[in-house]
């Protein structure tokens, strides 16, 4: 799992549980430093906090957190703990606070399981999820990327994951917004079948209970200059 991981620290204030404590000792606070999501008044963000007696002080985790919405004053907290090893969701990319207290960004979100994590913190429940191979529709249909195809079939909702963080980019607009999933053309991906990123090749396996993942073979390809 580990090696599906990267570093967040480029992204994050203070990436690790050790950085966060040093910060609220500085700042007067003994209390416990924990990571959590704080209700705040626009929108939920993600907070290290420490509450030392009555005195509660939350530190912005993520450089480019909404001032305005971390600024506004509010007269209490509603504040859920995560928890060493668990998942968290923010601007469409998943990341993993890890066994040893570390901000880590999910750069391939490997097996199925992860896009199953992905569509229930966007509040879709997974009945089932394909690999898809995503193109453009049109006069020419080009290759964009691969992505987990999300059904939830009680409501009718249909979500995409990119596989690959640095993909996604490719699902949003000019404006910011996410692009649908109906912009898109996708075929399904079979068991075994193989696909090409970054010169390296994958292949789409299955586990002993039947859930998707993908793995790098040995195999790469070598372009000429």
């Amino acid at each position: 799992m580990e090696k599906f991981l990267k570093t967040a620290a480029g992204e994050c204030t203070y990436s690790t549980l050790a950085a966060a404590t040093k910060r609220f000792r500085k700042l007067g606070n003994s209390g416990a430093a924990k990571l959590g999501v704080a209700k705040l008044a626009r929108h939920p963000e993600i907070i290290w906090y420490a509450l030392d007696g009555p005195k509660l002080t939350i530190l912005p985790v993520f450089k480019d957190y909404d001032v305005v919405n971390y600024h506004t004053f509010l007269h209490s907290y509603v504040i859920d703990q995560i928890m060493a090893e668990e998942y968290f969701l923010r601007h469409g990319i998943l990341y993993r606070y890890d066994a040893n207290c570390r901000i880590k960004q999910v750069a391939i979100s490997w097996n199925e399981n992860l896009a199953a994590l992905y569509a229930r913190t966007i509040g879709i429940t997974p009945d089932s999820c394909s690999l898809v191979k995503l193109f453009t529709i049109g006069r020419t249909r080009e290759f964009v990327c691969i992505a987990w195809l999300i059904n939830d079939e009680n409501e009718h909702l249909i979500a995409d994951f990119p596989v690959f963080a640095e993909d996604r980019d490719l699902f949003v607009d000019e404006n910011g917004q996410n692009t649908s999933l109906y912009k898109f053309d996708y075929e399904i991906m079979a068991e075994n079948e193989t696909f090409l990123h970054d010169n390296d090749i994958w292949q789409v396996k299955k586990d002993a209970t039947g859930r998707l993942f993908i793995e790098k073979t040995p195999m790469h390809i070598i372009r000429k200059a």
